[in-house]
């Protein structure tokens, strides 16, 4: 079988349990993650690194510090009000109830929330990416 470098992302909190069973799935069947092969999930809420599951074998499967990014936006009222026109005129009107207070413990299954999230990280998100495409497409993991 030839594997492909291959970059798996997951968003939120259901995303990063597919991203955790699919990790699960590459160690029960190959021993461990293939060298060109990286997750990366992005999630506001820090407590998401904390899912684990058990493979065959007994390894505890979780997120390495490398595979996941927190997206929280601390102060979104004013992110919203000084890139409303711009960044966020899509923003639902009926949703600017939402960015009271911070957005760190999960965007509630409101996907604008996570949209906005995502778009007020996307430079960390942009880096993040960027990082470890460069890492598995790197030619000596491809020789091995």
């Amino acid at each position: 079988m030839h594997l492909k470098s291959t970059l798996f992302i997951g968003l939120g909190g259901t995303g990063a349990q597919s991203i955790i069973q699919l990790k699960r799935k590459y160690i029960e069947n190959y021993g461990e993650v293939p060298p060109m092969m990286a997750f990366l999930v992005f999630d506001t809420d820090q407590n998401i690194q904390q899912h684990e599951v058990k493979a065959k074998n007994g390894e505890t499967i979780g997120l390495d510090n490398d595979e996941f990014v927190q997206i929280s936006v601390q102060n979104p009222k004013e992110t919203y009000k000084q890139n409303r026109n711009t960044t966020f005129s899509w923003f639902p009107d009926e949703l600017r109830g939402q960015l009271a207070g911070p957005v760190k413990d999960g965007a509630g299954q409101i996907r604008a929330i996570g949209r906005f999230a995502s778009m007020s990280n996307a430079p960390r998100i942009n880096r993040a990416i960027t990082n470890l495409i460069q890492i598995i497409t790197d030619n000596s993991i491809a020789q091995n």
